[in-house]
């Protein structure tokens, strides 16, 4: 069939393929038809292929399966790019983690434990912002990162030291089982060093399409911020030979040149013509200029730059104010759109990395720990919490729900004004009931003095206020609020 017969029955044997697609009910007389043959070389040639692909990710590590070191270096190339992961990666580092210990339905703050000073000193050339920062535009870039937990010389249990390795240097040597990781391969040049698994904090973004390594939000934008940085360069290009698109002169018959006098004519042309500070007028005696491309009109190019700006926008989460484009944007809108960046964008992405330090960091100081983020000082979240309190203040306005559910609800902003602290109630359920009203279990065991009954005389009493000379009370005067007067 065109590939050596010694290769194909390798890759028979080798895939444990039978020769014969019907199974072993089939007897050697019978002859193969061709498709039958071409099907069953080329399913045998996949699984041929799919072991020693894996024979190979054993050995050398799990191909990524993007470009991750152009993605980390477009980082710096690409102004809309540029301005929505430094913006996500410098906006989000100024939340602070804290170090939590459980304590029955109590969460204790430990700002002195060694894990939370970890996270203060991260190592010696950073500190924690800085290693968020870099967490934060790896996982944006490249889907993935890697953090190398040092225990240092004596080789602790815990590690005194964290440093970012490169995702685009790093590889996954898989194990047994699906997604079992073995070891970690670092590369650089021709250097290399393998990691435990326990030695790397592995941070990733969910990826349908791999086992191994996240999927980075940069793949979706690729094609965007390529149009862009194209649309870019044709521009730079334009205004580098004066704003005037390429053309070509046409000559009469009379006026034409050979091929010395055509070259000399172009090189003393763009010589007093071309480039951006070059903006006279030509004319040449017997020629006539035709335009052999369309110019920045004609392509748009302020709504095509739109239009991937926008995309590369969308792709990150970040709303157009947050990275300077107030065009569509007013004071309302635009406290809005941050609203909007730190729910949508920020907060998912700091509560998923605290999830991952929680799995892989935190148990090793203690399994009554766990690390947290603290929006509370985060103006634009509070502004939602103010809007959630103006809702709960009139259900209970409206009798729909009592005031102490309202204080459980929102412990952010009653909890420090709340007798022992947010989630606790020491007065109960309010419950609104008539003025010296006493419940029955209550009243029998309560010790109330004997009260002697008083006569009252009527008569004298309603011959005084005969005598006030009121206005009679007609229905429907006077405060809704005010009681019924009660039956003779």
């Amino acid at each position: 069939m065109g590939l050596p017969q010694a290769l194909l029955r390798g890759a028979r044997w080798l895939s444990g393929l039978t020769l014969y697609p019907d199974g072993d009910n089939v007897t050697p007389e019978r002859t193969l038809t061709s498709d039958e043959e071409i099907r069953i070389e080329v399913r045998a040639l996949e699984r041929l292929s799919d072991m020693l692909s894996s024979q190979i990710d054993r050995k050398v590590g799990v191909a990524h399966p993007h470009d991750w070191a152009n993605y980390l270096k477009s980082y710096g190339e690409y102004g809309w790019l540029f301005a929505c992961v430094s913006t996500i990666a410098e906006t989000a580092a100024q939340v602070p983690i804290k170090l939590y210990r459980r304590k029955g339905d109590e969460n204790r703050e430990l700002p002195e434990h060694r894990l939370a000073q970890l996270l203060q000193y991260v190592n010696p050339e950073a500190t924690w912002p800085q290693q968020l920062q870099l967490i934060l535009i790896d996982l944006n870039l490249s889907g993935n990162s890697y953090t190398y937990m040092n225990r240092g010389k004596a080789v602790t249990r815990v590690p005194n030291e964290l440093w970012r390795l490169n995702p685009a240097r790093m590889k996954i040597i898989p194990g047994e089982g699906a997604g079992g990781i073995a070891k970690f391969k670092w590369e650089l040049n021709t250097k290399e060093e393998l990691f435990e698994p326990e030695e790397i904090i592995h941070i990733k973004f969910p990826n349908p399409d791999n086992d191994y390594y996240g999927l980075p939000r940069m793949s979706a934008a690729e094609d965007a911020a390529n149009t862009d940085s194209y649309a870019i360069y044709s521009n730079m290009a334009l205004l580098k030979r004066g704003a005037n698109p390429r053309g070509i002169f046409e000559f009469d018959s009379e006026s034409s040149l050979d091929i010395v006098q055509a070259r000399e004519f172009v090189k003393e042309f763009d010589r007093q013509h071309a480039g951006a500070k070059a903006h006279g007028s030509a004319f040449v005696r017997g020629a006539k200029w035709k335009e052999i491309q369309w110019n920045p009109r004609d392509m748009e190019y302020i709504a095509l730059r739109k239009m991937s700006r926008e995309e590369i926008c969308a792709v990150f989460k970040v709303p157009p104010a947050m990275v300077g484009i107030f065009e569509y944007a007013n004071y309302a809108n635009a406290a809005e759109q941050r609203s909007i960046f730190w729910e949508n964008c920020l907060v998912p992405q700091l509560n998923h990395i605290a999830g991952s330090l929680n799995e892989f960091l935190t148990p090793l100081f203690g399994s009554d720990l766990f690390l947290a983020f603290d929006y509370s000082g985060i103006d634009a979240l509070q502004r939602n919490i103010a809007e959630e309190a103006a809702m709960w203040i009139e259900l209970v306005r409206a009798r729909i729900a009592l005031p102490d559910e309202a204080r459980l609800a929102l412990p952010e902003i009653l909890g420090e004004a709340m007798p022992g602290g947010a989630g606790r109630i020491q007065w109960g359920n309010l419950t609104e009931v008539p003025l010296a009203t006493i419940p029955e279990e209550g009243a029998r065991s309560l010790a109330l003095p004997e009260v002697k009954p008083r006569v009252i005389n009527t008569a004298k009493i309603r011959s005084v206020i005969d005598g006030l000379n009121l206005p009679a009370l007609k229905e429907g005067d006077g405060d809704s609020s005010s009681p019924k007067a009660l039956p003779t």
